[in-house]
């Protein structure tokens, strides 16, 4: 499934989800990637976990209307997701 939430300033970050179980691991792709990068290791993944790769904003096909581009607004209390899922790597 794929889909768009709104972080909390407003921009649509992309986002696809794979999987069922717990915990819930979410890919975060580094700078001037998006959430492809973690392809292969996302689907093999989702045979056992529930798995989201985001897009950031300004990447993939996320919004690019963010005021201030530094990493205070990219940090998760930015995001619309659980503060419960488990952030799998920033890499």
């Amino acid at each position: 499934m794929s889909g768009v939430a709104t972080s909390r300033d407003g921009i649509p970050l992309a986002f696809e989800v794979h999987g069922a179980g717990t915990p819930t691991l979410v890919f975060v792709h580094g700078w001037s990637c998006d959430r492809s990068y973690w392809r292969g290791q996302v689907r093999p993944l989702a045979a056992r976990y529930q798995t989201v790769a985001v897009d950031l904003a300004g990447h993939g096909e996320s919004g690019v209307g963010r005021r201030a581009w530094t990493m205070a607004p990219s940090a998760t209390t930015s995001w619309p997701w659980p503060s419960s899922w488990a952030w799998a790597s920033w890499c």
